[in-house]
């Protein structure tokens, strides 16, 4: 990014920033929201170091204005946890994220969409920082379980999220050879998937063709 981009893209944030500190202090709420606006926006342009310093600013302004176990924090983590990410760093944005859903079980409840959204982002970090070790794949295969049932009991068994779950846990499940627990999985993701993911869903293709795989090794290892 050339130099007159990146004064563009921090000029709403710099005067916004220095009347709120001049009207609010450090350590208001408000300073948490336009920090983490100004973090977004960093992020977005690429200046990912810039964008981790601003939300750990705006995560002590909001610890300050309410606590440590307030909604906010945790969503300001999980941004933290993405501009780490976003680096390659998948073991402390794994951390972040970690930290970020216990707050959110505590802010919103263990079942809430909010808390089953943090456990998918979670997975997805989690997925990329893990070996082939057997601790690997159960820590994956649990938060898949956990992902899967917090959307089930926040959102229903037919909303579309917990068929998407469902289908990723079932797919992952079949990969790693564990066809008794994916088969009952699949079969029901096959059931509903066309009518709440869509005829034309790679999901719902992906979870028929597991289906398949799974049903010809069953065949190969009966003879």
């Amino acid at each position: 990014m050339i130099a007159g981009e990146r004064e563009f893209a921090l000029v709403p944030w710099r005067p916004i920033l220095e009347r709120s500190r001049a009207l609010f202090g450090e350590d208001h709420a408000i300073i948490g929201a336009v920090l983490s606006s100004r973090a977004q926006s960093l992020r977005t342009s690429g200046q990912l170091d810039d964008a981790e310093q601003a939300l750990l600013e705006a995560i002590r302004a909001y610890r300050a204005a309410y606590g440590p176990n307030h909604g906010t924090v945790g969503a300001a983590l999980t941004s933290l946890a993405l501009v780490r990410s976003d680096r390659g760093e998948f073991e402390v944005a794994a951390r972040d994220l970690t930290e970020a859903l216990e707050i959110k079980k505590r802010a919103f409840g263990p079942r809430s969409r909010i808390v089953a959204e943090a456990l998918e982002q979670l997975v997805g970090v989690t997925i990329k920082q893990a070996g082939t070790s057997e601790q690997d794949k159960r820590r994956i295969k649990e938060l898949l379980y956990e992902t899967y049932r917090a959307y089930h009991d926040s959102s229903g068994a037919r909303d579309s999220k917990t068929v998407e779950l469902a289908a990723s846990l079932g797919i992952w499940l079949a990969n790693n050879q564990e066809y008794a627990e994916a088969e009952p999985i699949l079969a029901n993701v096959v059931e509903i998937g066309r009518e709440v993911l869509g005829e034309r869903s790679q999901l719902n293709f992906q979870a028929m063709n597991s289906l398949t795989t799974e049903y010809v090794a069953q065949q190969k290892d009966e003879q």
